[in-house]
């Protein structure tokens, strides 16, 4: 009798320890990969790394870009024409990686170009979880980033915040030109020039990609700076 005491004992002690446990999350919690190529009937991704993923993991299909906009030499530039695949995304299965390849358990849905910047981002899952520091994003380089992702089945706990902002697109960067010929009395009416161009700094990010000679000027491209 003794004993069945002190076994119920014990767990009525130590079931709502083990029911609060929570994963501690903090820092970049998400593993990246750049998408360079899509065998759609072979559900195969090929990615710049496969590091951090492995058979079974949940994972984010996401175009970043790929819109198409106006680049006529006008007040429209930057306006957006066709919206392209740029923002679609779909959840996926990893079933096996290789080399530089994630294999995944079922074809894409969505039509990917890759061309528009597409990423695989894992998604973990956790029963339970508490913030204990800051988590943020891996921030965006021009190819993969700018996503948190995650999951939480029961209890998310929030003693810190889970930030994106500033970790997406990149803003146009400062320079110092050297001497040119800038002057009230010369207009510079154009809205796009290549870079390193002493008539417009460089154009910030958004969902379309432009041609290299239009990414510098005042016009901006879709959501994008300039």
């Amino acid at each position: 009798m003794l004993v069945i005491r002190f076994t119920f004992f014990w767990m009525v002690v130590q079931m709502p320890f083990l029911l609060s446990a929570q994963a501690p999350l903090q820092g970049v919690i998400n593993h990246y990969a750049a998408v360079t190529a899509i065998d759609t009937c072979r559900a195969m991704l090929t990615v710049d790394v496969t590091l951090g993923f492995q058979s079974g993991d949940t994972v984010l299909v996401i175009q970043m870009q790929g819109a198409r906009v106006n680049t006529a030499n006008g007040s429209d530039f930057g306006a957006i024409l066709d919206y392209g695949a740029a923002g679609l995304f779909e959840k996926a299965v990893v079933d096996s990686t290789g080399a530089q390849e994630l294999f995944l358990q079922y074809r894409l849905l969505n039509p990917y170009d890759t061309a528009g910047r597409v990423q695989v981002v894992s998604y973990p899952t956790f029963t339970s979880a508490r913030v204990v520091q800051n988590v943020w994003a891996k921030n965006w380089d021009g190819s993969k980033g700018g996503v948190v992702a995650l999951r939480v089945i029961d209890t998310l706990t929030l003693d810190f915040n889970i930030l994106a902002s500033g970790c997406g697109f990149r803003g146009g960067e400062s320079k110092v030109d050297t001497p040119n010929f800038c002057s009230w009395a010369l207009p510079i009416p154009g809205y796009g020039f290549p870079s390193g161009d002493w008539r417009g700094a460089p154009k910030g990010e958004g969902i379309a990609v432009l041609p290299a000679n239009l990414i510098a000027g005042r016009g901006a491209a879709a959501n994008g700076g300039g």
